[in-house]
């Protein structure tokens, strides 16, 4: 046997079929191309004939690992961010009606108004932000502050309902099945400019 660890191996042998199959058994193909979606060719030849074989080089996908403990709810897999500016009815609105059907949810809000006010609740996070500074940074900001597995991300003059559904987008995104990244609800409007979170 000659060309070990080399893109030809040569085998030289007087054994039977049989004996053959059994030393093919153990020869071992390894790629040295590292692609995620790679195919090769390899040629066997034996007195006078010749096979090609299709090797696919694929690398297997790392599994989806979910925390199964029992006693962690919605409120810690979830947390709802927004960005606000000069709106403070329309933000405490929103805030109001998400502690309304989740009490312990935490709420982040980022913030660029001219002239800050509180925003009362339970579990709102509120960070104050350069005056004017943007939409994308307001909303990169909040991002950067969750520390669940999920967020749920909504304009401040939205508002949820009772048809509002969390634990629905949750249980798609942890189905093993259907291997999808990012769920959405529907938007209604209500009376006024108020939108509603379906």
């Amino acid at each position: 046997m000659s060309g070990q660890n080399s893109n030809q191996l040569k085998i030289f042998t007087a054994m039977n079929i049989s004996e053959t199959n059994n030393l093919l058994k153990h020869i071992i193909y390894t790629s040295k191309v590292y692609d995620i979606d790679a195919r090769d060719v390899i040629e066997v030849r034996y007195r006078g004939f010749s096979i090609n074989l299709q090797i696919h080089i694929r690398r297997e996908p790392f599994p989806r690992l979910f925390d199964t403990r029992e006693d962690e709810g919605i409120n810690k897999k979830v947390t709802v961010i927004t960005k606000t500016f000069m709106r403070y009815d329309a933000v405490n609105a929103m805030v109001q009606s998400v502690h309304k059907y989740y009490p312990n949810m935490t709420i982040i809000v980022a913030d660029d108004s001219e002239h800050i006010e509180k925003i009362p609740g339970n579990n709102v996070k509120h960070f104050i932000m350069p005056f004017a500074e943007g939409w994308f940074a307001g909303r990169n900001l909040a991002l950067s502050q969750v520390r669940t597995p999920y967020f749920f991300i909504l304009d401040d003059d939205m508002m949820f309902t009772k048809n509002t559904k969390l634990e629905k987008l949750v249980e798609i995104l942890e189905d093993p099945n259907l291997k999808i990244d990012i769920a959405s609800t529907r938007v209604e409007k209500e009376e006024g400019d108020r939108k509603s979170v379906v």
